[in-house]
This record gives structure tokens, C-alpha cells and sequence, in this order.
């Protein structure tokens, strides 16, 4: 077995983590105060963002960037630049894979995408047209989907009335979905949408998981998931 865990829209919260062999984070890294400021926040990502990577119980962490990581966006150097300040124990994912050999020498292919569907006007968004063709190239044996944006399945996007929202809607991606069902990975992480949190799905073979740490306040109020694979 394999212990993962997964987490996202930390916003700048850095919660403590239980000891594992692999940390998964779904984008919404930068601090909501400083996520249009490039020179406070590349301070942030090379200071205290690589200092926690590095202070982390486990072997390798694979994060994707989000909606509100405007840095990342412009600058995808500086996600890089803390690939290499913590020896590549993070390692970065934009449209890419990754193969993570665990300590049992078990093998997953783990493809991450910051992209989510237009919802609002921030970072890393696209039309549902584009983000099709985007998601084709997505390999048949992925294992594991780390993806920012929320697949619109079942009730997984199924946001309840808000300030933003007057009327309960499904705000995930049609497009994600598609791709999801198409490949059929084992695992998909995702978050965006802070009060989908602890919503699962199973869908055939595929387990389906949102890990927002985040309500719609911004408060941290849910624990990162663990799972033994």
C-alpha cells in the first residue's frame, strides 16, 4: 500500500501533514492577499512555501496550479525555481505527467492541469471548446488525475445558494468529464469549489475526490485527505 494525501485551495494556509509517502495539491497555492502582487508573492512562494515543502514528512509532492495562482500564470519559472531550492521533492505539473515509483517500487502516472472551464474571470481559465482538445492529450494509462477544476459528474459540482449564486447550480467542467470517463484513471483529486469538499463519486473504476482545506470564507476548516492505494 501506498499513503497519499491530497489537498487544495490552501490559499496560503500550510497545514501540518501527516507522515506519507506522497503529498498531492490541487492549486490555489498563493495567499488571497498577495495573489496580484508578483513581487509579494514570488517572496512567498521561494521563502515560505519551498521552507514547508521541505519540512514535509514525506518523499515527493506534485502540485498544479489554480484559478488564483496569477504568479504561476506569468511567471511558471517560479514553480520551477522551487523544483529546484527543495531538490525536486516538489515536483510541478501544467498539461504533464509525472511517474511517482513508491517505496513498494509500485508505479502511477499522475497528470495534472491548472486549466479550469471560464467561471468568472481569473487565472489559468478556458473555454469548455478549447479545454476538449486540451484533455485529449491526456495518456490512456494515467493512474491518477490531479486537475484544479471540478468534472461535472453526479453532484461532485453541485454548489448550494450563495452571494454568487442565488439558485443551487452545477458549476464543474463538461469537458474534464468527458476526458475523466474517457481515460478512466484510478484516482482523480480535485478542488475549485470550496463547499464540494469531502464530495466523492464512484464512476465505474475511478474514484473521484474534491480536497479543498477551504470553505467559502477562506477559513480553514477541513483536513487534507488521506488514502492508503
Amino acid at each position: 500500500m501506498t499513503k497519499i494525501c491530497a489537498l487544495s485551495d490552501l490559499h496560503g494556509h500550510l497545514p501540518k501533514i501527516e507522515p506519507c509517502e506522497l503529498v498531492l495539491i490541487a492549486g490555489d497555492i498563493v495567499p488571497l492577499h498577495i495573489q496580484f502582487s508578483n513581487s509579494e508573492a514570488t517572496i512567498w512562494f521561494l521563502n515560505t512555501f519551498a521552507k514547508w515543502i521541505d519540512s514535509l514528512p514525506c518523499d515527493t509532492v506534485i502540485m498544479i496550479a489554480g484559478n488564483h495562482d496569477k504568479l504561476i500564470e506569468r511567471a511558471s519559472f517560479i514553480a520551477h525555481a522551487v523544483e529546484n531550492m527543495t531538490n525536486f521533492k516538489l515536483i510541478y505539473l501544467s498539461g504533464t505527467t509525472y511517474e511517482y515509483v513508491a517505496e513498494n517500487l509500485k508505479h502511477y502516472k499522475i497528470y495534472g492541469s491548472p486549466f479550469c472551464h471560464k467561471f468568472g474571470n481569473w487565472s489559468f481559465m478556458q473555454s469548455e471548446e478549447w479545454l476538449k482538445g486540451y484533455y485529449d492529450n491526456i495518456p490512456e494509462d494515467t493512474d491518477i488525475i490531479l486537475t484544479h477544476d471540478t468534472p461535472m459528474l453526479g453532484d461532485l459540482d453541485l454548489l448550494p445558494p450563495s452571494q454568487w449564486n442565488p439558485k443551487a447550480i452545477h458549476a464543474g467542467g463538461k469537458s474534464l468529464a468527458d476526458a475523466i470517463c474517457r481515460v478512466k484513471p484510478r484516482y482523480v483529486f480535485c478542488g475549485h469549489l470550496h463547499t464540494c469538499k469531502d464530495k466523492y463519486l464512484k464512476l465505474d473504476s475511478t474514484e473521484i475526490y474534491n480536497v479543498s482545506i477551504l470553505d467559502n470564507e477562506y477559513k480553514e476548516i477541513y483536513k487534507p485527505l488521506y488514502l492508503n492505494i
